[in-house]
C-alpha cells in the first residue's frame, strides 16, 4: 500500500522515515492514516444514526402506534363478531398489529436520543411486553368453535 506524504502529496516508498520531496516525517503521516480510517467509519456510523433517527422519529412511531392499534382492533372486530376463517384471520391481524406496536416501542426506545430517558426506558418495557403479548399462542387461539348459529 503507498503511503502518501501529508503536506506534499508525494508518493513515499515503504520503509522510508522521511519524505523525499519535502523532508517531512513519515511517523506523523502514520499517526494520521488511521485518522483517516476512523473518519470513514464514523461517516458509516453516521448514516445509520440517521437512518435509525428517521425510522424511529417521533413522528414515525405516533403514526405506526395509531396504525398498529387500528388494525388490531380490526383483528379483534373480525374475532369477536365472526366465525370460522374471518375470525382466524382477525386473530392473525390482532397479533400483527400489536407486533408492529411493539417493536416500534421497544425499536424508538433504544434508537431515539431525542427522547428523554425515562419515557425512552417505558417505551423498552411496553414495547417488550406487547411484542412477547402478540407473539405468544396464546394471541393466535384458533380454538373457536364453528358449530355456533350465525351471530352468536
Amino acid at each position: 500500500m503507498s503511503v502518501k506524504c501529508s503536506k506534499c502529496g508525494a508518493d513515499i516508498p515503504e520503509g522510508a522515515t522521511f519524505c523525499p520531496a519535502c523532508g517531512s516525517p513519515v511517523s506523523t503521516m502514520q499517526q494520521q492514516q488511521p485518522f483517516t480510517q476512523q473518519k470513514a467509519n464514523s461517516s458509516s456510523q453516521d448514516s445509520l444514526k440517521g437512518l435509525a433517527d428517521t425510522v424511529f422519529s417521533k413522528f414515525i412511531i405516533m403514526l405506526g402506534v395509531c396504525i398498529g392499534v387500528l388494525i388490531a382492533w380490526i383483528g379483534k372486530i373480525l374475532t369477536t363478531f365472526y366465525i370460522g376463517t374471518a375470525a382466524n384471520a382477525g386473530n392473525v391481524l390482532h397479533s400483527i398489529g400489536f407486533a408492529g406496536v411493539g417493536l416500534l416501542l421497544f425499536g424508538g426506545g433504544f434508537l431515539n436520543k431525542d427522547i428523554d430517558k425515562y419515557v425512552r426506558m417505558g417505551m423498552v418495557i411496553i414495547g417488550g411486553f406487547i411484542l412477547v403479548y402478540s407473539l405468544t399462542p396464546l394471541s393466535f387461539s384458533f380454538n373457536i368453535p364453528t358449530n355456533l348459529p350465525y351471530g352468536y
